[in-house]
């Protein structure tokens, strides 16, 4: 529709025209009966002059009272336009069996030749929800105001979609099969309440609707949502009625499934293919006027080149967008285009493998007043497939140590099946185990201990071996690299007295044969302690001796500032690893405004905690992923081991210092086991960490980790104090030398994250080395691969950063290069290269680990964008339920045809004319 202008001649006066006419009669009558009353008076003929003077005077104010105006109307038509939009992520490229289930049904109804009985059931479902949604715009609209004519638009697609339904009902329900009665009485109870309820409040708020009363009123919201609540529920109903008919109608004689060369088509084949059938007919459908938009999307949206139904292009093979699907960014962007576009309609095919970090929900909730129709594709039942992943392994460890691996392992449509697990190392299997399948949907962790026996680098695979009717591998390995290092780890255990915490750490010492620990006991307590002979470093080189350093609740006199500064020079400058435990009387509160406060990752609370009831200890998100804290192999074992650490013996009291600094990293939080903080502090940590310059801090809150040996020895204790100590060292053991070292923020990336490298030069003696020029280069299978420049921390002098980008999947070595690294490694005298090792996850591993189509995710989806899930077979009706109308704007311009000089002169005119005749005749 183009530019349409029409004229029109209208009264815009204050008084209507009907009134002016009645005044104009009884003015006409009250002049004639003055008139005659002068003529019986003075018998003179210039009355018949003045009879007419004085009607073309009232003549021109009433002309003038009424206010006669052209009026000219320019009604402009925008065409809507239907945006398709259809998931192009790998997931679709996945082919689902050919399972009796009412999505493979409606699959293959759809993209037969004829609809059945299945098609009109969901017809009729999808144009109930349609006419739901309808209202719903409607009360969304309402309450932001809406212009009269798109309130009547929506409640009549609202009233056009209850029509349909109750027609097709009653067309559907004679051709039901006998053994279908229960679908038949709840098409009855459906159809019987939507005619007595609904349809007679749809007829009111239709006659409503034109009043501006109405329009206006308070009440017009609760009104609309008094025909919506029960329009929803009834929608509701139809569509599990429906489902429950696709089921079972999957499994009769008269299913017609996809077979042949149909066998083998992907999701995305489908899609394609059912809108080669359904856009000719929207077409036919819609107004000529409107337009179709066809789009793709994976990890962003793009519009097709080719506006053709047949084009449905996978993302680029090289590209990583296929590995990523984005539902919410697509939403979004849609939402941006909406005017732009003046999109009436949103139809969507995904099978909602949603895995980027924005919400959905979120975003579909913006789709206020535009119709978004989800069309789920793919199966909503598991495929034949094994999936391993969340594998677990550390990143270095000491030689001779565990190497603790971990995955979980899922299995669908395998039961009875038995799995082969392997561990390889250097693609050699070194371990292996059976697990029997005993449920549709096995899930379970599987763990590996394997003793680290050789230093240098080892590259391992934790594989399942493919079952015979398993179409997907991809997700059944993921790859990793362990650094097995020196086990030479000297430590210094320092208290003020011996306390429990502090016994135990001793004795645990003296029985572990990798590590060599100096005891620093500085007052005596009883017959059977006595203080040692030495007291605290006084040195920094003395400092450096140790790997790590623990502290108990030591007095700040034994402890004086030098040395508090050079313990903060040990950590910060030469990497050394400090743990602190909390005291009842000196450590940390006693060094706060002290240099040692710097290194503290916890600051004062607003008051201490203490309670009869005790406190509960658990693991947050950080402290479950954390090597040093996994007790047990299984995840739900490890955390209740450390929910029992303090219900057996419970913790009453915590220091004040306990909230955790904002770039502290928590791994095991404190809360009040009576129930809600009484406090108000958002978070307590009882064991918590930061990076300090080139070293870590960990911080205990309270001295109670012996409370580990409770009724289990040295089992959980050992494990523990021995896992957290070459996890806190794992930064510089990892990779590098006394002057050159590298770091990793994680040893697994997945494809298109970004690896952070930092590096630490340094002279022999400590001194950090500024200025230097270093290079990065990335190796795979012994070739170079790529380099990159390092830039240097001006926070952190010897500090080095780069952000690896676009690497590809596989396992990759990281050296750093350059003279002044080295010049360092000659005068060390150090052999060999600084490099380390990480793994780059292929991001088809998260994109495959589910493959379901997700339609519980997509019904939250529809329902907070105010849409509807359209089952395939029920899409090329679905359009007919929409308001595609064009957008019609006008435009209204008036020129008045009353206020001219001239009806004025007349007005003046022939009363002037009369007075003068009167004053000649002596009539005044």
């Amino acid at each position: 529709m183009g530019l349409e202008t029409t004229q029109r001649f209208v009264f815009a006066g204050a008084f209507a025209v009907e009134a002016l006419v009645v005044l104009g009669v009884v003015l006409v009558v009250v002049i004639g009966a003055v008139g005659w009353w002068e003529y019986q008076r003075h018998r003179s003929r210039w009355l018949y002059v003045f009879l007419p003077l004085r009607f073309v005077a009232l003549g021109v104010v009433l002309w003038m009272l009424a206010e006669p105006t052209l009026q000219t109307v320019r009604r402009r038509g925008s065409p809507k336009s239907v945006a398709v939009v259809v998931d192009s992520s790998q997931s679709m490229d996945v082919v689902d069996p050919g399972a009796t289930s009412g999505q493979s049904a409606r699959w293959a109804e759809a993209l037969g030749e004829r609809s059945g009985l299945l098609a009109r059931m969901d017809e009729a479902a999808v144009a109930l929800a349609l006419a739901r949604s309808s209202l719903a715009q409607l009360t969304a609209a309402m309450r932001s105001g809406m212009n009269p004519e798109r309130a009547r638009r929506a409640l009549a697609q609202a009233t056009q979609g209850v029509e349909a339904f109750q027609k097709s009902v009653r067309a559907l329900k004679p051709n039901l099969p006998a053994d279908q009665a229960d679908i038949a009485d709840e098409l009855d109870a459906v159809l019987d309440r939507l005619t007595r309820q609904v349809v007679p409040k749809l007829d009111e708020l239709n006659d409503d609707l034109g009043s501006e009363a109405f329009l206006e009123s308070a009440e017009r919201v609760e009104r609309v949502m008094e025909v919506e609540q029960p329009m929803g529920e009834l929608a509701r109903r139809m569509r599990k009625a429906a489902d429950r008919f696709a089921d079972r109608y999957a499994e009769g004689p008269d299913a017609r499934y996809l077979g042949g060369a149909d066998a083998a088509l992907s999701r995305r084949e489908m899609a394609r293919r059912l809108l080669d059938k359904a856009i000719p007919v929207w077409k036919r459908r819609m107004d000529q006027s409107t337009g179709l938009r066809q789009y793709q999307f994976a990890h962003e949206m793009t519009p097709l080149v080719e506006n053709s139904p047949a084009e449905v292009p996978r993302a680029n093979e090289s590209d990583q967008a296929e590995y990523k699907t984005d539902i919410a960014g697509a939403l979004n962007q849609l939402v941006q285009e909406r005017s732009e576009a003046r999109l009436g309609a949103v139809v969507m095919f995904t099978d909602g493998q949603h895995n980027a970090e924005r919400d959905p929900v979120k975003a579909a909730s913006a789709f206020e007043g535009l119709p978004l129709l989800l069309v789920p594709t793919g199966s909503v039942q598991h495929t034949h497939d094994v999936i391993l992943n969340h594998l677990r392994a550390p990143r270095s460890v000491i030689l001779e140590d565990a190497i603790m691996v971990d995955a979980m392992l899922n299995a669908h449509e395998c039961l009875g099946e038995e799995l082969e697990v392997q561990l390889l190392r250097d693609e050699r299997v070194i371990q292996s185990r059976t697990i029997t399948v005993n449920s549709p949907d096995f899930a379970r962790r599987v763990a590996f201990r394997q003793e680290a026996d050789e230093l240098g680098s080892h590259d391992f695979t934790l594989r399942v071996e493919p079952t015979a009717e398993e179409q997907f591998t991809a997700n059944n390995e993921a790859e990793f690299s362990v650094e097995v290092v020196e086990n030479e780890i000297r430590v210094l255990l320092a208290d003020q007295t011996p306390r429990w915490e502090h016994r135990f750490l001793r004795n645990l010492f003296k029985r572990d044969q990798t590590i060599e620990f100096d005891e620093r006991l500085l007052e005596a307590q009883g017959s059977r302690w006595s203080p040692t002979d030495k007291g605290l470093p006084e040195t920094e080189d003395e400092w450096a001796r140790y790997r790590a350093v623990i502290l108990g609740d030591i007095a700040p006199e034994r402890l004086d500032v030098e040395q508090q500064a050079m313990l903060e020079r040990y950590v910060g400058y030469r990497g050394g690893t400090l743990v602190i435990i909390a005291g009842r009387d000196f450590m940390p509160g006693a060094y706060i405004d002290r240099p040692f406060e710097k290194l503290l990752p916890i600051e004062p609370a607003d008051s201490a905690w203490r309670d009869q009831a005790g406190f509960n200890l658990y693991l947050t998100e950080e402290g479950r992923r954390s090597p040093a804290l996994q007790l047990a192999a299984e995840d739900v074992v490890n955390q209740r081991l450390w929910r029992e650490l303090t219900q057996k013996l419970p913790l009453y009291s915590l220091s004040i210092h306990s909230q955790p600094k904002v770039n502290a990293h928590t791994l095991i939080a404190a809360s009040l086991r009576a129930g809600s903080d009484r406090d108000g502090q958002s978070q307590r940590a009882f064991l918590c960490w930061q990076h300090y310059g080139r070293g870590r801090v960990v911080y205990l809150a309270a001295p109670v980790s012996y409370q580990l040996r409770l009724r289990r020895g040295d089992q959980y204790h050992h494990r523990f104090w021995g896992q957290l100590l070459r996890w806190a060292m794992t930064r510089d053991m990892g990779a590098g030398s006394k002057t050159v070292r590298l770091s990793t923020d994680k040893d697994r990336y997945t494809q298109g994250d970004g690896v952070q490298v930092t590096a630490w030069l340094s002279q022999t003696d400590g001194i950090a080395v500024s200025g230097a020029q270093s290079q990065l280069v990335v190796r795979r299978d012994g070739q170079e691969d790529a380099t990159f420049g390092m830039e240097e921390d001006p926070d952190e002098p010897g500090a080095y950063r780069a952000v690896l980008e676009d690497l590809a999947p596989g396992p990759i070595t990281i050296e750093i290069t350059g003279n002044e690294v080295k010049d360092l490694l000659n005068r060390e005298g150090a052999l060999g290269r600084v490099e380390t090792f990480v793994m780059i996850d292929s991001q088809d591993t998260r994109e495959l680990s589910e493959t379901r189509c997700n339609l519980p995710l997509l019904t939250q989806i529809a329902e907070a964008a105010g849409g509807a899930i359209v089952p395939p077979t029920a899409l090329r009706s679905a359009i007919s339920h929409l308001d595609l109308a064009p957008i019609i704007s006008e435009d209204v311009s008036q020129q008045s045809l009353w206020d001219r000089w001239r009806f004025l002169w007349i007005f003046v005119g022939c009363l002037t004319v009369e007075w003068v005749i009167r004053k000649r005749l002596g009539m005044a």
